[in-house]
């Protein structure tokens, strides 16, 4: 079974700003209301807007109220955090990493969460970024999840359960293998 990301992840100081490789490409780079800005003020390099916008309608400012306990799982991580270390595994065995940050939000009626992860290529200091759209489904008792990355040209869909102290997010690569994503050693401040 194919395990995707080993990150170290740390919470952001209110209002800090990024010392990430990120801050160097995109200084002036804001997530508002749960969307990455793709279109307006473009950086011809990476293609992320250097405005502020968002979809009216798109961003929540809290859960919604019925279902607050069951959206605590990925509502913990609203809010924004620097990447310290990404390790993403090649066909090859090798392993790149990357630094960056990622931002977590509520959408459409505090009902889902919404993150934006961004990275730079050290070598071709391009971004790699890629958004999850997250909801919590009673039927079920677990959550729906699907990353979208647009550079890699990618959709992956899975299913999020809390087990034990962990988040496992269960699906399948492009290709069909199985494929966990972990989130772990979970504190207020770090995952």
């Amino acid at each position: 079974m194919s395990i995707f990301k080993k990150s170290r992840v740390v919470k952001r100081a209110s209002n800090a700003r990024s010392s990430s490789a990120i801050d160097k490409v995109i200084p002036n780079f804001m997530w508002v209301g749960g969307f990455f800005p793709s279109v307006i003020g473009q950086d011809e390099r990476l293609g992320e807007s250097t405005h502020k916008w968002e979809i009216e309608g798109l961003g929540a400012t809290e859960p919604y109220p019925n279902l607050k306990g069951k959206l605590a799982l990925f509502g913990q991580f609203v809010g924004d955090w620097d990447i310290v270390e990404a390790r993403n595994p090649q066909p090859d065995g090798t392993e790149v990493k990357r630094k960056g940050e990622v931002h977590f939000g509520w959408i459409l009626g505090g009902r889902a969460v919404q993150d934006v992860w961004m990275t730079t290529d050290e070598d071709t200091h391009r971004a790699v970024h890629g958004t999850t759209v997250r909801f919590y489904d009673p039927k079920i008792d677990a959550w729906h999840s699907v990353w979208i990355s647009p550079v890699k040209g990618i959709v992956q869909t899975f299913i999020a359960r809390k087990v034990k102290d962990e988040i496992v997010l269960e699906g399948r690569t492009p290709d069909g293998y199985p494929e966990k994503w972990i989130f772990s050693q979970i504190t207020p401040n770090s995952f």
